[in-house]
């Protein structure tokens, strides 16, 4: 019985590892090459990524170094997703935002469309598809996407999309003191993309009532 446990939670982690290179594939190829920003996290750390290249002078070369700082901000919350979810949902989260973050450093940013509005629906649908599977195995890509699943299991009215969206708009209220509205306005769209994608494969949200009239009282029963 344990051996099947095992190869049914390595199948799960491994479709989590795909996930995560289609989710960077969404990423690099339809959002970072338009110069729009991704939502939650991810987004706060290309903002990073962009003042420590324009206004800090840095240079990375062909690295984007958004992976990395978005995976330093992650700490924190691995640690969170250990405490109010467990060690298996801390495991795979950490495999997951591991491999997003190797992924997209190693997806070329290169620009697969030119018109504007099919690069944010078309990048956001990929990436809230991918990152929609990944909840569904159990797992999370980090960022607000470990604190959704937390406040899903606290009020049935949540999901996971819908907190991206409330964290979004501190996140492009930001950007609109840092960048044409035109990007903001695009950002905002893949955002609504990505969220409903998510939101759409990701069923982990779905909460059961169950009635039980019975006569007895059981610790048990009451667990």
């Amino acid at each position: 019985m344990k051996k099947e446990v095992l190869l049914y939670e390595g199948k799960r982690s491994f479709i989590c590892i795909l996930s995560a290179f289609l989710y960077a594939v969404g990423i690099n190829l339809f959002i970072v090459p338009s110069g729009f920003y991704a939502g939650g996290v991810m987004g706060f750390s290309q903002i990073i990524r962009t003042l420590l290249v324009d206004v800090g002078g840095l240079h990375f070369g062909g690295f984007d170094i958004a992976g990395l700082i978005y995976y330093l901000i992650n700490i924190p919350l691995f640690v969170l997703a250990f405490t109010r979810m467990g060690g298996k949902f801390f495991a795979k989260t950490v495999l997951t935002v591991t491999t997003m973050t190797v992924a997209l450093s190693l997806v070329p940013t290169t620009q697969v469309v030119s018109d504007s509005m099919a690069a944010c629906v078309v990048g956001g649908i990929i990436s809230g598809f991918a990152v929609g599977i990944i909840l569904r195995m159990g797992s999370s890509g980090g960022g607000m996407d470990i604190v959704g699943v937390i406040m899903t299991k606290w009020k049935r009215d949540f999901s996971v999309g819908k907190v991206n969206l409330f964290v979004n708009l501190a996140l492009y209220g930001t950007c609109l003191f840092l960048f044409d509205v035109e990007i903001v306005v695009y950002s905002i769209i893949y955002s609504a993309a990505y969220s409903l994608a998510m939101d759409k494969v990701h069923v982990q949200n779905i909460n059961v009532e169950a009635t039980i009239i019975t006569k007895a009282e059981t610790e048990d029963l009451e667990e």
